[in-house]
């Protein structure tokens, strides 16, 4: 008869519960650095808002310099001799301290004072800054930056504030306007852009738009040869002063 070996029983082994691993220690910082870090990031915050705030301020700073080195209108002038427009012509000048032999080189060249271009520069208040036509009447002559469609002529003078006597300022004022393309093509199609007086009472810088034909003509009156006549002035034997002569428009359509 065989005999069966019996199957071992492995020995019961008592149940251990893994060892329990601790949590690691964490070092909280003291209040004060935390103090200290949201302190740093509101002052952050604060000078981003300061920064930015700069920014808008100088952008309006920024774009009042441009309305005013843009004649304070807020309008393209197409007379101004740093966009390109230069004087052609002009009655007698009035320049006392100017040697005399200076004023007749200075106009030898091409008929043209030197101290004209005055007249197409910003004068920033200042007395004196013009150019000074003898007597009462006489005329200037102004080739724009390029071929425009005219809307408005502005005459500019000295502010009464800073000057005790504006009567060398021009009063009856008479603007024609003519498309030249060469020298040689003279004063063809020549039409009256405005007529105007100067009134010393009111603004220095005085604005008159294009009589109406002109306005009804839109893109068909296109010129770029200006000139400026005065008949009178407003009480100055001696000399009349241009501070800034400026005109508006816009380039044509088509």
């Amino acid at each position: 008869m065989a005999v069966t070996a019996q199957t071992r029983r492995p020995a019961h082994t008592p149940y251990s519960a893994p060892p329990t691993r601790q949590a690691p220690t964490v070092n909280k910082s003291p209040h004060w650095l935390d103090f200290l870090i949201l302190s740093a990031v509101l002052l952050f915050f604060l000078e981003l808002i300061v920064v930015v705030g700069r920014i808008a301020i100088d952008n309006r700073v920024e774009k009042a310099i441009q309305k005013h080195a843009a004649d304070g209108l807020a309008r393209a002038d197409y007379a101004a001799a740093s966009w390109g427009a230069t004087v052609v012509d002009h009655s007698e000048p009035r320049y006392e301290r100017d040697w005399p032999w200076l004023g007749w080189w200075s106009t030898w060249w091409n008929g043209v004072h030197h101290k004209a271009i005055h007249m197409l520069s910003p004068s920033f208040g200042e007395p004196g800054r013009c150019f000074p036509l003898k007597g009462r009447s006489g005329f200037v002559v102004v080739k724009l930056r390029e071929p425009i469609v005219p809307e408005a002529i502005t005459i500019e003078h000295v502010l009464d504030s800073v000057v005790d006597d504006r009567s060398d300022a021009p009063k009856d004022c008479r603007v024609t306007a003519w498309l030249q393309h060469d020298r040689y093509d003279g004063k063809k199609n020549e039409f009256v852009l405005a007529e105007f007086s100067y009134d010393v009472r009111k603004s220095n810088v005085q604005t008159c738009g294009v009589s109406g034909s002109v306005a009804k003509a839109r893109d068909e009156a296109i010129v770029n040869m200006v000139e400026l006549q005065f008949g009178s002035n407003n009480g100055s034997p001696v000399s009349t002063c241009i501070y800034r002569l400026r005109v508006h428009g816009h380039k044509p359509r088509s």
